[in-house]
């Protein structure tokens, strides 16, 4: 059969997706590009955001033609609104992308079972000639109050670092380390994040990785073995750790699971380390008891730690969260938090973008830009826009220009 996929949310939900592919061209299936083209259509959903949620189910109901599977975080964790909704689609959970061929030659309608796959073990995905997602764990520690990922993904299964290795050798020039939360990597199997990067780096490959986020708590737990694995020139100098809040009082009604002091620590020993270090962080403005003084806490941080890339979610309650019990804020207040929040950050981003004017060095060409342009990246995952070049090459190029989300270069 013919079969098309869309995949909403993180390069977790693209690492799966490629999996599922992988599972049905062995099966004898064709994958598409349209959905127009085909016979069925897999839908890997994501629950993080209200928006998006709304956005799938409007994807949903133009299917209706269509043999459909409901796959990802909102089939494994609210396969009642599906059953409900959409009672004629099939429903695949998160630890099912091996049974998608049973899905979809209909031996099985719904699994969503949490068996701790080992996905690791099913081989690297490549997001397309240039890049390759590896994924290195399944679920997390934590227990945010907001969180509907947690829901679906379960609690923190690592996956064997042979297998993870085995994935980084076997992939493109670059490669995304992904998972729920990539600080807590090992901490189930007597091992760690740092073991796992020392490994990657001995490889005789060259390979570009990209780190995904990590909570602070937990790389604050190996932090001196983590910044040392990262001195590798196999490994961006880019740190995304999401913060959420300024705001103690606010992060303790999230259970984030640290303060602020531990996240900064963690920051500044990272700069410290690798002043040219790209910081990326995410923030969530107007969560039910975020006070006017809470949100301030948030603006001074963010112009204290200075990150160049800043993930701002305005709060949307989710359903079967605690938060979502809380007396929610005025979403006129979100939204002007969220947009002021957004000013700050652009202007921020700019100013440390400006920095870099000047700098020469190695890119690595892993994009197709707008207006014929191509896209690279140097060792600080800094996005670079160049006007030549081939699509999976390094080159030697210099930065000659700086704008809010990208930086101009050319190649010497």
């Amino acid at each position: 059969m013919k079969v098309a996929f869309v995949t909403y949310g993180c390069s977790v939900n693209q690492a799966d997706s490629g999996l599922m592919q992988q599972q049905l061209k062995k099966s004898g299936h064709t994958i598409v590009l349209h959905e127009k083209d085909a016979d069925v259509v897999v839908v890997n959903t994501c629950v993080v955001k209200s928006p998006t949620e709304r956005k799938i189910v409007k994807k949903l109901e133009t299917l209706r033609n269509k043999q459909v599977v409901v796959a990802g975080c909102m089939a494994q964790s609210q396969p009642e609104f599906v059953r409900e909704h959409f009672p004629e689609y099939a429903i695949l959970g998160v630890e099912g992308v091996d049974a998608i061929s049973d899905i979809i030659d209909g031996n099985v309608k719904e699994n969503t079972q949490l068996k701790r796959l080992n996905k690791a073990g099913m081989g690297v995905v490549h997001k397309d000639s240039c890049i390759s997602i590896v994924e290195v764990n399944e679920g997390c520690l934590s227990n945010c109050s907001y969180c509907m990922t947690k829901k679906a993904r379960g609690n923190l299964y690592s996956y064997p670092i042979r297998d993870i290795v085995r994935n980084v050798k076997n992939a493109h020039g670059e490669v995304w380390l992904t998972s729920q939360d990539m600080g807590c990597y090992g901490f189930d199997s007597n091992t760690n994040l740092a073991n796992l990067l020392n490994q990657i780096n001995a490889l005789g490959k060259r390979v570009w990785v990209r780190v995904g986020m990590m909570s602070p708590q937990h790389a604050a737990r190996i932090q001196k073995p983590l910044i040392t694995s990262f001195a590798s020139d196999k490994v961006f100098k880019f740190l995304h750790i999401p913060v959420q809040s300024g705001s103690n009082a606010v992060l303790a009604h999230m259970r984030r699971g640290y303060e602020i002091n531990t996240f900064e620590r963690v920051v500044n020993a990272f700069k410290k380390a690798y002043p040219k270090l790209t910081l990326a962080t995410d923030i969530i403005a107007g969560y039910p008891t975020e006070t006017d003084r809470d949100f301030e806490k948030t603006r001074e941080l963010l112009t204290r730690v200075r990150p160049s890339v800043t993930n701002i979610s305005m709060y949307w309650e989710r359903p079967k969260t605690s938060a979502a019990m809380l007396k929610q804020l005025p979403n006129y207040i979100r939204k002007e938090r969220t947009r002021e929040l957004t000013k700050i950050c652009a202007e921020i981003t700019e100013e440390e973008h400006k920095k870099w004017i000047g700098w020469q060095g190695r890119v690595y060409i892993d994009e197709v830009g707008k207006h014929d342009s191509l896209v690279g990246r140097n060792f600080a995952y800094k996005p670079i826009v160049l006007k030549q070049g081939v699509l999976g090459s390094f080159v030697n190029a210099r930065v000659t220009d700086a704008k809010a989300h990208h930086l101009v270069g050319e190649i010497v």
